[in-house]
């Protein structure tokens, strides 16, 4: 699974927060504008409906609506809801590892004022305990070894609360992601 914190995309991030938007949006995704689906399931997604962010992203990617696929190939989809809502967790903690680079002046450095953006993906894994703490944490970048920057992901992860997980749920979970810089 891939999860992006702090990139950008082909995603329109338009605010639709009033009723009146989301019932226009509603209105042409359901005539068959994906872009219209698109900025549904980006609303959906940004105040947490997986479910819903799912389908309305679906429908736009079956419309052939470029930013619905992506944004649905960011989701993470399972039958399992508690492996949802950890996915969900962590990619809002994973957002927080931005800072872990931009704390580092040479990558700052490229992240402003029109440098070239860099991709530097990176994975996390970490068992769920019985009091939904995330231990054995384990960071990996795939480009050189960068110990500070493992330590701040670490720190992140340590910080956050997931959902108690059920006998199945205290398996490893890995998630990549990528952060633009």
């Amino acid at each position: 699974m891939t999860l992006y914190s702090c990139a950008t995309s082909t995603t329109v991030e338009k605010n639709t927060s009033s009723a009146q938007d989301n019932q226009e949006l509603m209105s042409n995704c359901n005539n068959g504008d994906g872009l219209a689906c698109s900025k549904l399931g980006f609303y959906y997604k940004k105040i947490g409906n997986i479910p819903k962010a799912l389908e309305f992203n679906k429908k736009g990617c079956d419309l052939k609506e470029q930013s619905a696929c992506f944004n649905l190939e960011n989701i993470h989809a399972t039958n399992n809801n508690y492996e949802t809502i950890v996915a969900s967790k962590v990619k809002f903690y994973g957002q927080d590892s931005c800072r872990c680079y931009k704390m580092k002046p040479k990558w700052y450095n490229t992240s402003r004022f029109g440098h070239k953006k860099q991709f530097i993906p990176f994975k996390v894994s970490f068992l769920i305990s019985d009091e939904g703490e995330p231990k054995n944490i384990t960071v990996r970048l795939s480009e050189k070894r960068d110990e500070a920057f493992e330590k701040c992901v670490e720190t992140i992860f340590k910080d956050a609360r997931f959902p108690v997980p059920n006998e199945m749920d205290k398996r490893e979970h890995e998630f990549e992601f990528q952060i633009t810089i």
